[in-house]
């Protein structure tokens, strides 16, 4: 996936960016309304964000960490960061939704981030 982003960021992202190169159809959008209005906000994304590794530090992280892995339609992309996820021993919630949930559920999504929200404060030292 990395050498196929950079490719695209040569031929259409100035060398530095790339374009999505999926559909909203992949990421689960299907209605025209909802097509279009992600579309309006689709930007190029900074290639860096793709090739280069990025470090936590400190080690453990000294505050609640939560990974949502969202599983329906999986492209195989997100497979190592759960894994990594489920390895630290983070907050680990598995949904059967599409990785555009936010756009097109986003009331479920709003219940489950108040609901990771709500077992962080209980589960906070003071």
């Amino acid at each position: 996936m990395a050498e196929f982003l950079t490719d695209l960021a040569r031929q259409s992202g100035d060398g530095w960016r790339t374009p999505s190169p999926f559909t909203m159809e992949q990421f689960g959008v299907s209605t025209p309304e909802d097509i279009a209005w992600n579309e309006r906000g689709l930007v190029t994304h900074p290639l860096k964000t793709f090739v280069e590794s990025v470090s936590l530090h400190p080690e453990p992280l000294p505050f609640p960490v939560s990974y949502v892995r969202f599983t329906k339609g999986s492209m195989g992309l997100f497979e190592p960061f759960a894994a990594l996820a489920q390895a630290n021993g983070w907050d680990y919630r598995e949904v059967p939704w599409r990785h555009a949930a936010p756009a097109v559920l986003p009331d479920e999504c709003a219940e489950l981030l108040i609901e990771i929200a709500a077992c962080d404060a209980s589960s906070a030292a003071i």
